[in-house]
């Protein structure tokens, strides 16, 4: 409240001298450096009064390893060749985190089977891994799939809870628990590596989830470019939160058909699936096989996240005279939920097996997909988002399994 007693003519106290006002100037121009005004021959600056962060002791990813790779990669003359750069070095260095992993999951599967062996000497009972860990799309911060065949029992529950108790006085286990979820699974930490190892016993679900597996295993297979594809979105998924079907986000076997509806259908799809057999010189495809790889990626960000409208489109699956399995979007008559995603296994029944039924969190999905096509398309280096691929997945890399 204004001082009634104060004239308004009265002027403002004074602000000290001149050596006062320099030893404040002085405090305040701490870091000079943080800011530089851009040369006005400097391409990157907006205008000649830019001001911009100095970019040149940027992160380097870890998937390069040294900066020197990813400068490599920076020099590409295009978005999607630097994305290609990117994502081949981030399959190398997941490859390198997976290779390392396997020795310590199949060590934990052969104690499993002697520890079923002990318990049901006459039964011939196996343990055998499935999903991601067997497709060859698995990541090192997954859990693994594992199905245990031959256990002598015909109460599933009962099976679950002994199957259970056995694994809790096994020393190369830390914890235990059986989560009721549609298939019945006994969830293992692994000691040694703090592992998470996911156990279920062989039922018709579990048979589904083999042979679904076989799907994918022969996709991959068949379309090298799926498995980068794949592994970058699991990843960019999994640091969204947005990777688990029981909170609403897309399962793996759900993104992995995604990605195989989208491969089918993409324009010049043939460079994809002639890759491995060179036949494809018919001189009209105008995609560098170079940048094949950040091409895919950009276009499946684009269509899934600014194109698709997963609220009144379906995808369901047939085979062709040939014998293939393809893909077709149809008109949804009926609300049947967030997503629509017909399984493969069942090419016949429109509707009636939707892998995306769980999927509530779609729409926070699509969201993610958009922000990252336009953050992607649009990117400028900074210490946070060093490369065009850190908009998607953080350069430190992924958090170990064991802190998850």
């Amino acid at each position: 409240m204004r001082d009634p007693e104060r004239h308004l003519d009265e002027s403002p106290p004074p602000m000290g001298s001149p050596s006062e006002l320099s030893a404040i100037a002085s405090k305040m121009m701490k870091h000079p450096k943080t800011l530089t005004h851009a040369a006005p021959d400097d391409d990157s600056s907006l205008h000649p009064g830019h001001f911009k962060r100095k970019t040149n002791k940027l992160p380097t990813p870890v998937w390069f390893g040294d900066p020197s790779a990813a400068s490599t990669a920076a020099s590409a003359s295009t978005l999607a060749g630097q994305l290609t750069s990117e994502v081949h070095a981030f399959v190398a260095y997941t490859n390198t985190e997976v290779e390392s992993a396997q020795n310590s999951v199949q060590d934990s599967i052969t104690r499993l089977n002697a520890t079923l062996d002990k318990k049901w000497p006459e039964a011939a009972c196996h343990a055998t891994c499935f999903g991601s860990f067997a497709s060859g799309l698995w990541l090192p911060t997954s859990d693994v799939d594992v199905v245990v065949h031959g256990i002598p029992s015909t109460d599933l529950t009962s099976t679950q809870e002994v199957l259970a108790a056995l694994l809790s006085t096994e020393p190369w286990v830390r914890h235990v628990s059986v989560v009721g979820t549609k298939v019945m699974v006994v969830k293992v930490i692994l000691k040694h590596c703090g592992r998470r190892m996911d156990i279920a016993v062989e039922t018709a679900d579990t048979q589904h989830g083999l042979a679904a597996t076989e799907i994918v295993r022969a996709a991959v297979m068949s379309i090298p470019v799926m498995r980068p594809l794949v592994l970058v979105l699991k990843t960019f998924l999994r640091e969204k939160g947005l990777n688990n079907a029981f909170t609403g986000g897309l399962s793996s076997y759900a993104l992995v058909l995604l990605c195989l509806h989208y491969l089918l259908h993409r324009p010049h799809n043939r460079v994809i699936a002639s890759s491995s057999s060179s036949e494809s010189d018919d001189g009209d495809n105008d995609v560098d096989e170079h940048d094949e790889v950040g091409t895919v990626l950009l276009g499946f960000l684009e269509y899934f996240g600014t194109i698709y409208d997963h609220r009144c489109t379906g995808i369901t699956w047939f085979i062709n005279p040939v014998g293939h399995l393809e893909s077709v979007e149809y008109e949804r008559k009926v609300r049947q939920g967030p997503l629509v995603l017909d399984d493969p296994i069942h090419p016949h029944d429109r509707g009636v097996y939707n892998v995306g039924a769980g999927a509530y969190a779609m729409a926070r999905v699509v969201t993610a997909l958009e922000n990252a096509f336009y953050a992607t398309t649009f990117h400028r280096p900074s210490r946070f988002t060093p490369t065009p691929l850190s908009q998607m997945i953080h350069w430190s890399g992924p958090v170990p399994a064991a802190a998850v």
